[in-house]
C-alpha cells in the first residue's frame, strides 16, 4: 500500500490506495475512536430483524454448525447459512481480512459488501460495542472496527466439525490452508487462487452439485479444496 502511495500519482489518495488494497485482497481495517462514531449512522438492511441482531451480539451467542447428510442438502443448507451471515451489518469485516475471506465473502454477496466495509465500521462497533479495538496493541490510538468470530469464518468456508481435527472438512480452503501451502498463498491474491475458488464455486453453484476432484501438478489431492474434500479428503 506504502508502494502504491508512493510512486503512482492515480494513488496518492487514500481511496485510491485502499481500492487498490481489496482489489489485491490485502488485510486492513478501518477504525475509528468512540468520540467520532457519531459519524458511522447504523443503516440497517430493509427486512432485518433488530431483535435478532441484538440476540447475535449477545455475549452467550452460539454459531450453529453446519451438518451433512446428502450433498445436495448440505449445499443448500449452506447457501441459506451465507444469505443470513453476509446480511449481518458486520459482515463486511471479512473484506477487511482479506485474502480467501475477502474472497469468498465478496462472491456470495456482491459489490455492496466492499461498499459498507469502505463506510466504516457498523453497528456492531457505534451501537453495541462488540467490534474490535486497539487496546492492546503498543501504540494504542483508541480506535475500534468491525470483527467476524472464529466461528464465522469455519461458516464462511463451509466447514463441517469433527471431534477427530483429522476429520473435519471444508468446502472452500481456509486460510490456515492456504498458509500452509506457501506456493499457493503469498500475502496478495493470484490468477491460480482464482482459479481454484472459482472452480469449487461453479461446483457448488451446479444444480445438481457435482463431485470433483482437482489435482495439484504433482499428483497430490488438493486437501479439502472441492466438494469431494466433505466426503473422503482428509484436512492436512
Amino acid at each position: 500500500m506504502c508502494y502504491f502511495a508512493s510512486c503512482f500519482l492515480s494513488s496518492r489518495h487514500i481511496q485510491q490506495v485502499l481500492t487498490i488494497a481489496v482489489e489485491h485482497r490485502q488485510a486492513f481495517q478501518i477504525g475509528v475512536k468512540v468520540s467520532d462514531f457519531h459519524h458511522f449512522p447504523a443503516h440497517m438492511r430493509s427486512g432485518t430483524n433488530s431483535a435478532m441482531i441484538a440476540a447475535q451480539y449477545s455475549s452467550d451467542f452460539v454459531e450453529p454448525p453446519l451438518v451433512y447428510n446428502s450433498l445436495a442438502s448440505f449445499i443448500a443448507l449452506y447457501s441459506g447459512r451465507m444469505a443470513d451471515l453476509l446480511s449481518r451489518p458486520h459482515a463486511r469485516a471479512f473484506i477487511g481480512l482479506g485474502g480467501a475471506c475477502s474472497w469468498v465473502a465478496q462472491c456470495w454477496s456482491g459489490e455492496s459488501l466492499i461498499e459498507d466495509f469502505m463506510r466504516g465500521p457498523s453497528a456492531q462497533t457505534t451501537m453495541y460495542f462488540r467490534g474490535a479495538n486497539d487496546a492492546a496493541f503498543a501504540t494504542h490510538l483508541g480506535i475500534h472496527w468491525d470483527r467476524v468470530t472464529a466461528q464465522e469464518i469455519d461458516l464462511l468456508f463451509g466447514c463441517l466439525p469433527h471431534l477427530d481435527p483429522s476429520q473435519i472438512r471444508w468446502l472452500y480452503p481456509p486460510p490456515h490452508i492456504l498458509e500452509s501451502c506457501r506456493d499457493h498463498w503469498s500475502g496478495e491474491w493470484t490468477p491460480t487462487l482464482e482459479s481454484i475458488f472459482r472452480f469449487i464455486t461453479d461446483k457448488v453453484l451446479l444444480n445438481p452439485p457435482r463431485l470433483n476432484q482437482r489435482r495439484r501438478r504433482n499428483g497430490r489431492s488438493f486437501s479439502a479444496i472441492t466438494i469431494a474434500a466433505l466426503l473422503r479428503l482428509p484436512c492436512v
